[in-house]
């Protein structure tokens, strides 16, 4: 599979009129899918022990500088801690532009706490859009 077949394998994006519980849903959905498919190619290139595993626990969990912080897919060992970590954020309802700068914020936090407590692993961030974010006007 590949990130294409994660976004297709979640199925169709709710309408903007769908319930606030549907859309989290669809979201949550998208990132695990697609967590899955960037640890897979990342076990591809030799990052045997990565997280999520196919059919196994998903997101991991790790005590950073202002407190636990789960991250999506993660490498790490038990001398060095984390060593890789990738944060999957997907805007699929507008406004995208608005919503960009929340993702962003949050990503940043995210990055701090993980820095503070592991200072040498990379941090790095998986956005998603759906074709028409292109046309938002914020």
């Amino acid at each position: 599979m590949s990130l294409i077949d994660a976004v297709k394998a979640t199925g169709p994006i709710p309408p903007n009129s769908a319930s606030r519980e549907e859309k989290k849903r669809y979201s949550e959905i998208l990132s695990n899918h697609l967590a899955g498919e960037v640890a897979e190619g990342l076990r591809h290139v030799g990052f045997l022990s990565i997280k999520p595993m196919r059919d196994g626990p998903r997101e991991k969990e790790f005590q950073g500088g202002l407190g636990p912080k789960k991250v999506d897919v993660s490498y790490s060992d038990e001398q060095h801690g984390l060593l890789l970590a990738v944060s999957i954020k997907s805007i699929n309802f507008a406004p995208f532009g608005k919503n960009l700068k929340n993702r962003f914020a949050d990503l940043c936090t995210e990055a701090i706490t993980l820095h503070m407590r592991f200072p040498y692993s990379v941090i790095c961030a998986l956005f998603v859009f759906p074709h028409g974010a292109d046309e938002d006007p914020l």
